[in-house]
């Protein structure tokens, strides 16, 4: 089965709000990871929290169910990419730009993956977040 590359057309979204903040997440993305983001992902299923789509050297990330943009990810070849994250506390909830390099570091290594798994992606935040309540 050939997957097409997404593209913004393939699902309703909404442009970043005004109330966003940026910050440079430090990491390498090699050839080939940056080859299966460009794919970008098209939700099959409820579970598929993420829509995502490449234009040029720039990732925009969407939650799949309501289409708010959460990141907008500027790749650079030294490894400092800008990003741009949603700060409106009516589409997005976290406030700490070190959660989000946190969070947004995590998704990359998912996405990334040639077999890019969104129930595999759920059952580590799922024990993460389970982890995080037990302190």
């Amino acid at each position: 089965m050939t997957v097409r590359t997404a593209t913004k057309k393939d699902w309703k979204t909404f442009d970043m709000p005004e109330l966003h903040d940026s910050f440079i997440l430090d990491r390498l993305i090699d050839e080939k990871q940056m080859s299966v983001l460009e794919k970008g992902n098209i939700p099959q299923e409820m579970e598929d929290k993420w829509f995502w789509y490449m234009e040029g050297h720039t990732l925009y990330a969407y939650r799949s169910w309501t289409g708010f943009c959460i990141y907008i990810i500027e790749f650079s070849k030294e490894g400092h990419h800008k990003v741009t994250v949603n700060r409106d506390p009516k589409q997005y909830a976290c406030t700490s730009t070190e959660e989000d390099k946190t969070n947004l570091s995590n998704l990359l290594d998912w996405w990334s993956k040639d077999n890019y798994n969104y129930y595999n992606e759920w059952l580590f935040e799922t024990a993460q977040a389970l982890k995080n309540t037990d302190a």
